[in-house]
């Protein structure tokens, strides 16, 4: 009887900080380079592990709160109920811990966050980790982090901490972690990529 699967998916990440300077004249017709205030949360600003950081999502004032709460560096033993590729057996994990918080004004339905609750988690380098998705077939698989479930209705206030399995380098050293807000109705927050600093426990 074949053992349970694991899948890998990555989770691909571009982005390009752009220095903004804006010119500013004075009474006397003197003009002045001026450095716009940093935005907190964009890849020259990274926001620390922990702090929190509220996303629009879509109207009506629906808010979703994104905390990362820890990084914390595995073995590969830890997943030996699973059937690993034989280069996964050769990485490290990563178990990155969220917690996502109803922030808004008005209830949120599970299916509108369906597939849209995920972090990308990159090096030193720049370079992303593969996230691990495994799939428990017989009920036997023991996870060193698991995901709380969500109700069908996300009332204000209500949270759901999840876990996502990253493998990396042995030699490799996370560093940066990435929320993408999702387009939804075809509009896309302004803050569409979030940036945290990160230090593996």
């Amino acid at each position: 009887m074949p053992g349970p699967i694991s899948r890998r998916s990555l989770f691909p990440v571009a982005v390009a900080a752009v220095a903004v300077m804006v010119p500013v004249t004075g009474c006397d017709g003197a003009k002045h380079l001026v450095k716009a205030k940093p935005t907190p949360g964009t890849s020259a600003h990274p926001l620390a592990l922990g702090q929190a950081h509220v996303v629009d999502w879509g109207s009506g004032g629906r808010k979703i709160e994104v905390s990362p709460l820890k990084v914390e560096r595995g073995r590969i033993g830890d997943l030996a109920d699973y059937d690993l590729k034989a280069a996964d057996k050769k990485m490290t994990p990563y178990y990155v811990r969220i917690r996502f918080r109803n922030a808004g004004r008005a209830p949120l339905e599970s299916t509108e966050l369906d597939g849209s609750l995920h972090v990308a988690l990159q090096d030193t380098a720049g370079r992303p980790l593969h996230s691990l998705m495994l799939f428990d077939l017989f009920g036997g698989g023991r996870l060193p982090c698991k995901t709380t479930k969500s109700t069908a209705n996300w009332p204000v206030g209500a949270a759901l901490e999840s876990c996502t399995i990253f493998l990396g380098d042995p030699a490799a050293t996370p560093a940066t972690l990435l929320y993408s807000v999702p387009v939804i109705s075809g509009l896309v927050a302004a803050d569409a990529l979030v940036w945290w600093k990160v230090t593996a426990a």
